[in-house]
């Protein structure tokens, strides 16, 4: 949805032509499964308020 739907297709075409077999990276950005979002959710332990709220989006790290 971020791209749009012809961004998307485009994507996986190129996916498809330089990755037929599909073991870079399989359902990391493309994928088919439209579950993978509720999959394999990382559970984090509690250890304070601040860093709590952390959603692992990377932008901090550069930090």
């Amino acid at each position: 949805m971020e791209w749009g739907k012809k961004a998307y297709q485009l994507m996986k075409r190129l996916k498809t032509a330089f990755d037929a077999d599909n073991i870079l990276n399989p359902d990391v950005i493309i994928t088919e499964n439209g579950n993978l979002f509720v999959e394999n959710i990382k559970a984090m332990l509690p250890t304070d308020g601040i860093i709590d709220k952390c959603i692992e989006c990377g932008y901090c790290e550069v930090n």
